[in-house]
């Protein structure tokens, strides 16, 4: 399955500290929690 734009990554915001931090994402977990609900539960689990 092939994403394009910036569908692949996710941006960690730290507000306290002022910092971000982008993550690529890999394919196998964009499969398995895709969706807009989808990836916030894997992100609590």
């Amino acid at each position: 399955m092939m994403f394009g734009g910036y569908t692949r990554k996710i941006l960690r915001v730290d507000l306290d500290k002022g910092r971000t931090q982008s993550e690529s994402l890999d394919e196998n977990l964009l499969r398995d929690f895709i969706g807009g609900s989808g990836g916030r539960s894997q992100n609590s689990l």
